[in-house]
């Protein structure tokens, strides 16, 4: 059961955005551990319980091929069975003589010289919605990426009235939401699929269709795994799932790791997997005076793949610097010492890594001060601060031979595939975060690379697969240690081959099986 969509959004909204909406790509427990699960052949159901008509295409963006689901809308909707179709939305019934004009973000449509509706698209360019504009009222039609309309909703301009009609293939309504007051009426000619005609709130509507699906399907030697959120807790309450069966996945780029949150989930919950050292302790620490008990597992949820890497067959020297959770400070201090590095060996190079939060002119204040005070502003540059001078370029016809500058390149993280792009030719990591980042962690295991840290963890072991640094002086040591020559980096390249094997998929699984006390899975 994933935690797909933000705990303030309600159960009937769309969790598919359209493309220009679509926020950077998320880490996600549930999508790692069912791409764990196929892979080991464990048989796997994926229950959905949000408004999805676009989780098809989702599960095919990770890469979720033939993944088993049940969605509670389709349930809802009368949908199975459904062969997709593509469809242009130009083959619909528009009014004679529509026009369509196209800007880099919508389809405008127009009639008579005003604007009659617009169409939006989905990441994968399918049609998401196509918004009807009327004098006192706005029309939705929202379709599914199996090629039919999903659900209308219509808007008062005066927000005294809003319903959605949620469809079935065939374009009859089967329940009609009141967006307001959240009262569901059932379709009266479908009143024999629903245990009643009218409910208070869409949750007793789900709750209804979620167990009846529990109590056909759930088998005695099943488990639930929940991805650990707190409004999560209510629907497993609801569900009546014994609690011996229920296992909550705690990933804390998604929960915040609180006595009160924990307990709650342990009263339907037996079993708790957590993915890292620090997060095991906290989570055990808050679970040490529950009233149940609770059985409390360390896995990361990130297998390895054999990914290595060929920086040892180039002549540049790359560092891979990830700044997320770092202060502006001990950046500035660590930074200090990998400018000496690099001042002292030309063949260094250095990618700076981080998300969102970090922007061009933070980035500017914290190194440009420093870059100047070594007196490197002549011989190193950021990729982003270069700028062409055309007019320069157009009135001469050849130009001055200049030493190169050596790039110090910035790299916004948006996914999963942006770190490993950029580890195929790196020769060491570095994250002196106080919580190292778990992907990044496996995967430079997966392709090889000596990664420095800060913090003791169980994935990067002194003088194995890595080193942990307590101090800023002892930072240009241990990159000088894997720079100079490739000794040491092969002496990590084989250590982390058996981590390989160690944080292989089939291996974490058969670590589950044994959690939970199943049978084990063969290579």
């Amino acid at each position: 059961m994933p935690a797909w969509a933000d705990e303030d959004s309600n159960l009937w909204e769309n969790t598919a955005a359209p493309w220009y909406w679509a926020s950077k790509k998320k880490f996600d427990d549930t999508v790692s551990q069912l791409k764990m699960f196929k892979q080991a052949q464990q048989a796997e159901l994926l229950m959905s319980y949000r408004y999805s008509p676009f989780l098809r295409s989702f599960l095919a963006q990770e890469e979720l091929y033939e993944v088993d689901y049940y969605n509670v809308f389709d349930d809802i909707q009368a949908i199975k069975d459904v062969h997709p179709r593509n469809f242009d939305f130009k083959d619909l019934a528009w009014p004679q003589g529509i026009e369509f004009y196209y800007t880099p973000f919508i389809v405008v449509a127009r009639l008579k010289d005003q604007v009659w509706g617009r169409i939006e698209f989905s990441t994968d360019g399918k049609v998401l919605k196509i918004i009807r504009f009327k004098a006192d009222e706005e029309i939705t039609y929202w379709f599914d990426d199996r090629g039919f309309t999903s659900s209308i909703e219509v808007k008062a301009s005066n927000n005294q009235k809003h319903f959605q009609y949620f469809l079935n293939p065939f374009g009859q309504w089967r329940i009609r939401l009141n967006v307001l007051t959240g009262e569901v009426a059932v379709n009266q000619k479908f009143a024999h699929d629903f245990e009643r005609t009218e409910y208070s709130t869409f949750a007793d509507l789900q709750n209804e269709k979620l167990k009846a699906f529990i109590d056909a399907n759930l088998k005695p030697n099943d488990t639930l795994v929940v991805a650990g959120a707190n409004y999560q807790v209510g629907f497993i309450a609801e569900l009546k799932v014994p609690r011996q069966q229920v296992i909550f996945s705690i990933f804390a780029e998604r929960l915040a790791i609180t006595k009160d949150n924990l307990q709650k989930m342990s009263e339907y919950g037996e079993y708790f997997v957590v993915d890292t050292d620090s997060h095991l302790q906290l989570v055990t620490s808050n679970l040490a005076d529950c009233r149940q008990i609770c059985k409390v597992l360390q896995i990361t949820p990130f297998d390895t793949r054999l990914r290595l890497g060929h920086s040892q067959k180039e002549k540049k020297l790359k560092i891979f610097w990830l700044l997320d959770g770092s202060s502006e400070a001990e950046i500035q201090n660590y930074f200090r010492e990998v400018l000496d590095v690099m001042g002292a060996n030309q063949l260094v190079e250095l990618v700076i890594a981080a998300n969102n939060e970090w922007n061009q002119q933070r980035l500017t204040n914290i190194f440009m001060p420093i870059i100047n005070q070594h007196k490197m502003a002549d011989e190193v540059t950021f990729d982003f601060l270069e700028q062409k001078d055309d007019e320069m370029e157009d009135l001469l016809d050849f130009k001055p031979k200049l030493p190169p500058k050596r790039l110090i390149r910035f790299v916004r993280i948006y996914s999963e595939e942006t770190y490993l792009e950029e580890l195929d030719d790196t020769r060491i990591i570095l994250d002196l975060s106080n919580e190292p980042n778990l992907y990044l962690q496996i995967a430079g295991i997966s392709a090889g690379i000596p990664q420095i840290n800060r913090i003791t963890n169980s994935y990067v072991k002194s003088y194995q697969n890595g080193l942990i640094v307590t101090s800023k002086v002892q930072l240009a040591g241990a990159l000088k240690y894997y720079l100079e020559g490739l000794s040491h980096w092969n002496q990590a390249l084989v250590y982390a081959a058996s981590q390989i094997s160690e944080y292989s998929g089939t291996n974490l699984i058969n670590k589950w099986n044994l959690f939970l006390k199943k049978e084990t899975v063969d290579e």
